[in-house]
Protein backbone atom coordinates (compact mmCIF):
# COMPACT_ATOMS: atom_id res chain seq x y z
CA UNK A 1 0.00 0.00 0.00
CA UNK A 2 1.29 3.67 -0.82
CA UNK A 3 0.86 4.75 3.12
CA UNK A 4 3.90 2.44 3.37
CA UNK A 5 6.47 3.79 1.44
CA UNK A 6 6.35 7.31 2.02
CA UNK A 7 10.31 8.75 2.77
CA UNK A 8 11.50 5.08 1.80
CA UNK A 9 13.15 3.96 -1.18
CA UNK A 10 15.52 0.79 0.16
CA UNK A 11 11.95 -1.15 0.98
CA UNK A 12 14.35 -4.80 -0.24
CA UNK A 13 15.75 -4.79 -3.77
CA UNK A 14 14.99 -6.66 -6.49
CA UNK A 15 16.88 -9.71 -4.86
CA UNK A 16 14.53 -9.31 -1.78
CA UNK A 17 11.49 -9.56 -3.62
CA UNK A 18 12.67 -12.48 -5.76
CA UNK A 19 13.82 -14.22 -2.96
CA UNK A 20 10.86 -13.96 -0.75
CA UNK A 21 8.75 -15.14 -4.09
CA UNK A 22 10.74 -18.43 -3.65
CA UNK A 23 9.72 -18.22 -0.44
CA UNK A 24 6.27 -18.38 -0.34
CA UNK A 25 6.76 -21.45 -3.02
CA UNK A 26 8.82 -23.20 -0.74
CA UNK A 27 6.43 -22.70 2.08
CA UNK A 28 3.35 -23.87 0.07
CA UNK A 29 4.81 -27.08 -0.80
CA UNK A 30 5.76 -28.01 2.40
CA UNK A 31 2.75 -27.30 3.52
CA UNK A 32 0.78 -28.46 0.87
CA UNK A 33 -1.26 -24.96 1.01
CA UNK A 34 -1.62 -22.31 -1.97
CA UNK A 35 0.13 -19.66 -2.43
CA UNK A 36 -2.56 -17.48 -1.37
CA UNK A 37 -2.64 -19.22 2.20
CA UNK A 38 1.24 -18.41 2.94
CA UNK A 39 2.37 -15.60 5.22
CA UNK A 40 5.10 -14.87 6.72
CA UNK A 41 8.25 -13.04 7.30
CA UNK A 42 11.06 -13.38 5.23
CA UNK A 43 14.50 -12.80 6.90
CA UNK A 44 17.43 -12.29 4.96
CA UNK A 45 20.88 -12.04 6.59
CA UNK A 46 23.42 -11.42 3.84
CA UNK A 47 27.27 -9.99 3.74
CA UNK A 48 26.19 -6.20 3.75
CA UNK A 49 23.08 -6.21 4.57
CA UNK A 50 19.74 -7.53 6.73
CA UNK A 51 15.90 -7.41 5.30
CA UNK A 52 12.89 -8.31 6.21
CA UNK A 53 10.24 -8.39 3.60
CA UNK A 54 6.42 -9.28 4.99
CA UNK A 55 4.42 -11.80 3.08
CA UNK A 56 0.49 -11.58 3.30
CA UNK A 57 -1.65 -14.40 1.65
CA UNK A 58 1.00 -14.71 -0.67
CA UNK A 59 1.50 -10.86 -1.29
CA UNK A 60 4.66 -8.81 -0.07
CA UNK A 61 2.77 -6.18 1.47
CA UNK A 62 5.67 -4.30 3.11
CA UNK A 63 10.16 -4.58 3.37
CA UNK A 64 12.54 -3.32 5.61
CA UNK A 65 15.32 -3.04 3.53
CA UNK A 66 19.21 -2.91 4.18
CA UNK A 67 19.92 1.41 4.52
CA UNK A 68 16.37 1.31 6.56
CA UNK A 69 16.73 -1.70 8.30
CA UNK A 70 18.63 -2.13 11.41
CA UNK A 71 22.54 -2.22 12.67
CA UNK A 72 24.07 -4.40 9.53
CA UNK A 73 27.31 -6.23 9.09
CA UNK A 74 28.33 -3.50 6.62
CA UNK A 75 25.74 -0.61 6.57
CA UNK A 76 24.95 1.66 9.65
CA UNK A 77 21.49 0.80 8.61
CA UNK A 78 18.82 3.46 9.42
CA UNK A 79 20.67 6.00 11.12
CA UNK A 80 19.48 9.23 13.37
CA UNK A 81 19.25 12.42 10.71
CA UNK A 82 21.52 14.36 13.30
CA UNK A 83 24.69 11.64 12.79
CA UNK A 84 24.19 12.45 8.56
CA UNK A 85 23.54 16.16 9.00
CA UNK A 86 26.47 16.53 11.81
CA UNK A 87 28.93 14.97 9.42
CA UNK A 88 30.73 17.14 7.12
CA UNK A 89 30.28 15.37 3.47
CA UNK A 90 28.55 12.37 3.14
CA UNK A 91 28.87 9.92 -0.27
CA UNK A 92 27.02 6.76 -1.72
CA UNK A 93 29.59 5.06 -0.70
CA UNK A 94 29.35 5.71 2.88
CA UNK A 95 25.65 3.64 3.01
CA UNK A 96 28.66 0.99 3.00
CA UNK A 97 30.39 1.46 6.10
CA UNK A 98 29.25 2.51 9.91
CA UNK A 99 28.54 -1.38 10.54
CA UNK A 100 29.51 -4.15 12.74
CA UNK A 101 32.71 -4.19 10.81
CA UNK A 102 33.70 -1.07 11.79
CA UNK A 103 33.97 -2.29 15.70
CA UNK A 104 35.07 -5.88 15.38
CA UNK A 105 37.46 -5.16 12.05
CA UNK A 106 36.22 -8.41 10.50
CA UNK A 107 33.52 -8.93 7.81
CA UNK A 108 32.68 -12.45 8.78
CA UNK A 109 29.91 -12.62 10.96
CA UNK A 110 30.67 -15.89 12.17
CA UNK A 111 34.46 -14.74 13.42
CA UNK A 112 31.66 -12.11 15.22
CA UNK A 113 29.50 -14.95 16.71
CA UNK A 114 32.64 -16.44 18.25
CA UNK A 115 33.51 -13.34 19.49
CA UNK A 116 30.45 -12.01 21.26
CA UNK A 117 30.14 -16.18 23.01
CA UNK A 118 33.47 -15.65 24.15
CA UNK A 119 32.78 -12.02 25.88
CA UNK A 120 34.75 -10.41 23.72
CA UNK A 121 34.48 -6.67 23.60
CA UNK A 122 33.84 -4.10 22.21
CA UNK A 123 32.43 -6.43 19.26
CA UNK A 124 30.43 -8.44 21.78
CA UNK A 125 28.19 -5.49 22.04
CA UNK A 126 28.35 -4.73 18.24
CA UNK A 127 27.44 -8.37 17.92
CA UNK A 128 24.64 -8.14 20.60
CA UNK A 129 22.97 -5.10 18.91
CA UNK A 130 23.11 -6.41 15.27
CA UNK A 131 21.35 -9.62 16.66
CA UNK A 132 18.67 -7.59 18.35
CA UNK A 133 18.18 -5.05 15.73
CA UNK A 134 17.43 -8.41 13.57
CA UNK A 135 14.70 -9.25 16.07
CA UNK A 136 13.23 -5.86 16.36
CA UNK A 137 12.90 -5.87 12.11
CA UNK A 138 10.96 -9.25 12.40
CA UNK A 139 8.43 -7.75 14.84
CA UNK A 140 8.19 -4.33 12.87
CA UNK A 141 7.75 -6.85 9.65
CA UNK A 142 5.42 -8.95 11.43
CA UNK A 143 3.21 -6.01 11.89
CA UNK A 144 1.70 -5.75 8.46
CA UNK A 145 1.00 -9.35 8.52
CA UNK A 146 -1.16 -9.38 11.93
CA UNK A 147 -2.67 -12.26 13.38
CA UNK A 148 -0.80 -14.35 10.43
CA UNK A 149 2.51 -13.69 11.47
CA UNK A 150 3.48 -17.13 13.20
CA UNK A 151 6.49 -17.69 10.46
CA UNK A 152 9.96 -16.83 9.80
CA UNK A 153 11.90 -17.90 6.99
CA UNK A 154 15.74 -17.70 7.12
CA UNK A 155 17.46 -16.86 3.98
CA UNK A 156 21.37 -15.57 3.17
CA UNK A 157 24.81 -16.52 3.74
CA UNK A 158 24.13 -15.97 7.84
CA UNK A 159 21.03 -17.44 8.23
CA UNK A 160 22.52 -20.65 9.99
CA UNK A 161 24.11 -19.05 12.64
CA UNK A 162 23.69 -20.53 15.90
CA UNK A 163 23.23 -17.36 18.26
CA UNK A 164 20.36 -15.89 15.40
CA UNK A 165 18.35 -19.25 15.78
CA UNK A 166 18.12 -19.22 19.63
CA UNK A 167 17.33 -15.30 20.21
CA UNK A 168 14.49 -15.72 17.64
CA UNK A 169 13.13 -19.07 19.70
CA UNK A 170 14.01 -17.00 22.79
CA UNK A 171 11.74 -13.36 21.82
CA UNK A 172 9.49 -15.29 19.62
CA UNK A 173 8.56 -18.67 21.19
CA UNK A 174 5.31 -19.09 19.26
CA UNK A 175 6.88 -18.18 16.10
CA UNK A 176 8.11 -21.14 13.35
CA UNK A 177 11.35 -20.42 12.23
CA UNK A 178 12.26 -22.15 8.77
CA UNK A 179 14.77 -22.53 6.39
CA UNK A 180 14.57 -21.02 3.40
CA UNK A 181 14.14 -23.54 0.30
CA UNK A 182 14.91 -23.50 -3.62
CA UNK A 183 13.23 -24.85 -6.44
CA UNK A 184 13.20 -28.85 -7.01
CA UNK A 185 16.39 -29.77 -8.40
CA UNK A 186 18.58 -26.80 -7.98
CA UNK A 187 22.02 -26.58 -5.95
CA UNK A 188 24.02 -23.80 -6.90
CA UNK A 189 22.08 -20.74 -7.57
CA UNK A 190 20.83 -18.68 -4.49
CA UNK A 191 17.55 -18.09 -4.45
CA UNK A 192 17.40 -14.65 -5.67
CA UNK A 193 18.41 -16.02 -9.08
CA UNK A 194 15.53 -18.40 -9.11
CA UNK A 195 13.05 -15.99 -8.43
CA UNK A 196 14.87 -13.47 -11.25
CA UNK A 197 14.50 -16.85 -13.58
CA UNK A 198 10.71 -16.98 -12.20
CA UNK A 199 9.83 -13.61 -12.65
CA UNK A 200 11.42 -13.78 -16.12
CA UNK A 201 8.95 -16.25 -17.44
CA UNK A 202 6.19 -15.27 -16.04
CA UNK A 203 6.66 -12.42 -17.66
CA UNK A 204 7.79 -13.99 -21.20
CA UNK A 205 3.97 -15.85 -20.68
CA UNK A 206 6.03 -19.30 -19.93
CA UNK A 207 5.67 -19.94 -16.11
CA UNK A 208 3.48 -23.14 -15.36
CA UNK A 209 2.80 -25.17 -12.62
CA UNK A 210 3.02 -23.96 -8.54
CA UNK A 211 5.45 -21.48 -9.62
CA UNK A 212 3.44 -19.20 -11.62
CA UNK A 213 0.58 -19.36 -9.52
CA UNK A 214 2.68 -17.60 -6.86
CA UNK A 215 3.72 -14.99 -9.68
CA UNK A 216 -0.11 -14.40 -10.23
CA UNK A 217 -1.51 -14.15 -6.58
CA UNK A 218 1.92 -12.05 -5.73
CA UNK A 219 0.29 -9.98 -8.75
CA UNK A 220 3.44 -8.77 -9.67
CA UNK A 221 1.73 -7.38 -12.84
CA UNK A 222 0.25 -4.59 -10.90
CA UNK A 223 3.26 -3.02 -10.03
CA UNK A 224 4.12 0.33 -11.55
CA UNK A 225 6.26 3.84 -10.57
CA UNK A 226 9.75 3.91 -9.24
CA UNK A 227 11.00 3.96 -5.95
CA UNK A 228 11.26 7.59 -5.20
CA UNK A 229 7.27 8.36 -6.00
CA UNK A 230 6.74 8.81 -2.62
CA UNK A 231 9.25 10.75 -1.21
CA UNK A 232 7.72 13.94 0.51
CA UNK A 233 10.47 15.42 1.56
CA UNK A 234 11.04 19.07 0.42
CA UNK A 235 15.23 18.71 0.20
CA UNK A 236 14.99 15.43 -1.68
CA UNK A 237 12.54 17.01 -5.04
CA UNK A 238 14.93 16.86 -7.07
CA UNK A 239 16.14 13.01 -6.23
CA UNK A 240 12.71 11.70 -7.01
CA UNK A 241 12.36 13.75 -9.63
CA UNK A 242 15.76 12.48 -11.31
CA UNK A 243 14.69 8.88 -10.91
CA UNK A 244 11.17 9.43 -12.63
CA UNK A 245 12.91 10.75 -15.20
CA UNK A 246 15.60 8.28 -16.11
CA UNK A 247 12.78 5.68 -15.45
CA UNK A 248 10.46 6.82 -18.24
CA UNK A 249 13.62 7.50 -20.79
CA UNK A 250 15.13 3.94 -19.74
CA UNK A 251 12.44 1.83 -20.04
CA UNK A 252 10.97 0.77 -23.22
CA UNK A 253 7.30 1.11 -21.70
CA UNK A 254 7.36 3.15 -18.40
CA UNK A 255 4.46 1.99 -16.33
CA UNK A 256 3.94 5.04 -14.14
CA UNK A 257 1.44 5.28 -10.80
CA UNK A 258 -1.95 6.86 -11.29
Amino acid sequence: PAYRKYNKVDMGTADKLASALIAVHGLARRKGVRPSEVSAVVLELGFGYNSAISVLRGRVVDGIGGTYASFGPLTAGSLDLEVVVGAPSWSRFDVYKGGLAEVCGTYDLREAERRYEAGEEPCASAYRAWLEGVLKDVARASVPIGREAGTVVLNGRYSGLRSLREALKEAMPDVEVVEGSRLPGSSLTKEASQGYAALAAHAAGGGEGLLEEVMRVADIDSACGTVADYIVHPAAAPLRERVRRAYVESVARPKLCP
